[in-house]
């Protein structure tokens, strides 16, 4: 007895997004392997936002010019992870980004996001006005945007 991977496409073009739990009921099935083959088979998106719990079919979302896209409060982007889009939007800030304004501008914390990429050297932090700024780990272009933070402030 196989899977029908049109459940899911049936079941994500009627909710737009989904959970694991409603795919294991479309698919009659316990098996998560089962559940992440078919998906991988249809062409899937994870939601950045709640711990990645969301799914949908990357043909349904239709990204703004930030590369975002949220159905019911709940966010994706083209990046994938909040990791990778937490670091596009730090390294595409003209004067870098602190994490109030980031979590503003994707909808969700991003204060743990941002230090884990700090650790991992991909972004940097600096503290500047009494708030950590955070630039791109190009130095370069770091300067750049270090330069335009104070002259913003």
């Amino acid at each position: 007895m196989g899977v029908d991977p049109e459940a899911v496409r049936a079941l994500l073009h009627r909710q737009q997004i989904t959970t694991l739990a409603e795919l294991k009921a479309a698919l009659d099935t316990t098996a998560t392997m089962t559940v992440f083959r078919t998906l991988k088979a249809v062409g899937y998106r994870t939601s950045y936002s709640h711990r990645g719990r969301y799914y949908t079919l990357a043909e349904i979302p239709r990204f703004d010019a930030q590369g975002l896209w949220s159905h019911r409060a709940v966010w994706f982007s083209r990046d994938g992870s909040l990791l990778a889009t937490a670091q596009r939007f730090v390294e595409e800030a003209a004067a870098g980004v602190t994490a109030s304004e980031l979590d503003a501008l994707l909808h969700v914390e991003a204060k743990e996001p941002l230090l884990t990429l700090v650790r991992r050297g991909h972004i940097a932090r600096e503290p500047l006005g009494g708030r950590y700024v955070y630039f791109t780990g190009e130095p370069g272009r770091r300067r750049e945007q270090r330069l335009r933070r104070r002259e913003a402030r």
